[in-house]
């Protein structure tokens, strides 16, 4: 009997989180940034937390941090992101821009339904 595994694909997130996460991407180098996914920072000795998308500057300097993932029904980032983007934010001394993963599927479904109606 096969497992049903919830998410195949790791820490990367599902279709939808990476489908965001390369247009993020897309957008840093647009602003003449080097971009790269799945970012380890260095939060201590002992511990790496990835950032989904980073924006760094001609000398590899951080200068942009994008973290993309699900919210509560109030529309804040869940614990595990909240978690995420405080030791980044401490480690780094930047502020992570939170992209909500539900908010772009309510907005792609509307405007599928729209297109079809």
């Amino acid at each position: 009997m096969s497992k049903k595994i919830p998410n195949p694909n790791g820490r990367r997130g599902n279709e939808d989180h990476y489908t965001l996460i390369d247009k993020i991407l897309h957008v840093l180098e647009k602003f003449g940034l080097n971009s790269k996914a799945e970012f380890g920072i260095k939060i201590d000795d002992n511990k790496k937390r990835f950032a989904d998308a980073v924006g760094l500057d001609e000398n590899n300097n951080i200068v942009e941090i994008h973290q993309v993932g699900r919210t509560n029904k109030d529309g804040s980032p869940v614990i595990r992101e909240r978690r995420a983007i405080t030791d980044i934010e401490k480690a780094t001394k930047l502020k992570v821009i939170f992209h909500a993963l539900m908010l772009i599927l309510v907005v792609t479904i509307g405007f599928w339904i729209y297109q079809n109606l």
